[in-house]
C-alpha cells in the first residue's frame, strides 16, 4: 500500500504494553507514538460515525467517491463544531469510547502488521526508519 507506514514488528505496540516511559530504542518509541496516533484516529472516526450515520454503512460507491464523501463529512463536522455549542455531544462520545476501550482491556485496535519487504515498499520502510531515528534523537535530547 502506497504511503502506509506500518509499525515495527517484534516491538511493543499497544498502549497497554507501555507501563513506563522507558523505551528500548527508536523502533519502540515509534510504535508507541504510532499506536497513540491510531487511537486518536479511531476516536475521531467514532465521533464522525456517531454524528454522520452515512459513515457507519458506507454506500457501495467507487473509492474515488468514498474519499471525497469522508472529507465532506469532516468539513460538515468541523463547521458544526465551530458554529454550534454541542461540546457535550463530543464529551459523551469520548466517554463512551474510553469506557469501551477500558472494558476491552486496551486502547486502540489490533494492529494489522504488513511485511513491507514483501510488498516492495522499501521506500516507506526507509522513511519509517528516518522518522523513528528523528523521534529517538529528539526524545534522547529532551530526556
Amino acid at each position: 500500500m502506497s504511503r502506509f507506514l506500518a509499525p515495527f514488528r517484534s516491538q511493543r505496540y499497544h498502549l497497554q504494553e507501555f507501563h513506563d516511559c522507558h523505551y528500548s530504542g527508536p523502533k519502540e518509541l515509534f510504535n508507541r507514538r504510532h499506536s497513540s496516533l491510531c487511537n486518536v484516529i479511531e476516536r475521531t472516526f467514532g465521533v464522525l460515525k456517531k454524528r454522520l450515520p452515512i459513515l457507519q454503512s458506507m454506500p457501495n460507491y467507487k473509492s474515488t467517491r468514498q474519499g471525497p464523501l469522508v472529507i465532506a463529512c469532516c468539513v460538515v463536522h468541523n463547521w458544526i463544531r465551530l458554529h454550534a455549542t454541542l461540546a457535550s455531544f463530543f464529551m459523551e462520545a469520548d466517554n463512551e469510547m474510553a469506557a469501551a476501550a477500558t472494558l476491552d482491556g486496551f486502547v486502540g485496535g489490533e494492529a494489522d502488521y504488513v511485511d513491507m519487504s514483501q510488498h516492495g515498499l522499501t521506500y516507506q520502510s526507509n522513511i519509517r526508519d528516518e522518522i523513528a531515528t528523528a523521534m529517538w534523537q529528539n526524545h534522547v535530547g529532551h530526556g
